[in-house]
C-alpha cells in the first residue's frame, strides 16, 4: 500500500511539475514575441483600461485595471512591460475567464468581471506595452 501511495504522489508531483513547465514555456514564448512586436494599438480596445502609479515610501505602487469588457473571454492572459525588458504577467499559472455579467463571477472557477494587476517599481510608470490573449482575441496594446 505504501508503494502505491508513493507512486501516486510521485505521479502527482510529476504532473504538477509538467504543468508548471508548460505555463513557463508559454510565458517565455510570449515574451520573445512581445519584444519583437512593433504594432501596439491604443484605441478601440474591447475593454476599459486604467493605469495608476503612486509613490509609496521609496517605491511606486502601480495598479493596472482592465474592466468593462465587451464580451466574455476565456483562457485570458495578460503580459505587461514598461520597456520590453521587465515583465509583469497574469493568467499564465491557471485558466481565467472574464465575464460581462457580474452574476457569473465565481472565484472558485476563476471567473472574474475584470483584471487588476499590482506591482512595484523604482520609477513612476507613465505607460506600458501590453499583450492580451484569449481564445476569442489576441492583440498588443499600450496603456497610459
Amino acid at each position: 500500500m505504501h508503494m502505491k501511495k508513493s507512486l501516486l504522489l510521485w505521479n502527482l508531483a510529476f504532473l504538477l511539475t509538467s504543468c508548471q513547465v508548460d505555463f513557463s514555456s508559454l510565458l517565455e514564448e510570449d515574451k520573445k514575441a512581445f519584444v519583437k512586436e512593433e504594432n501596439f494599438v491604443s484605441e478601440n480596445l474591447p475593454f476599459s483600461t486604467s493605469l495608476v502609479s503612486e509613490k509609496k515610501n521609496s517605491t511606486f505602487m502601480n495598479v493596472i485595471t482592465l474592466s468593462s469588457f465587451d464580451k466574455d473571454y476565456h483562457r485570458v492572459r495578460v503580459l505587461l512591460s514598461p520597456d520590453k525588458d521587465y515583465f509583469v504577467f497574469f493568467g499564465y499559472e491557471d485558466n481565467y475567464t472574464i465575464v460581462t455579467d457580474t452574476k457569473d463571477v465565481n472565484q472558485e472557477k476563476n471567473c472574474y468581471a475584470g483584471i487588476s494587476i499590482t506591482f512595484h517599481s523604482s520609477v513612476k510608470i507613465e505607460s506600458l506595452y501590453a499583450y492580451f490573449q484569449s481564445e476569442e482575441k489576441s492583440f498588443y496594446f499600450t496603456l497610459s
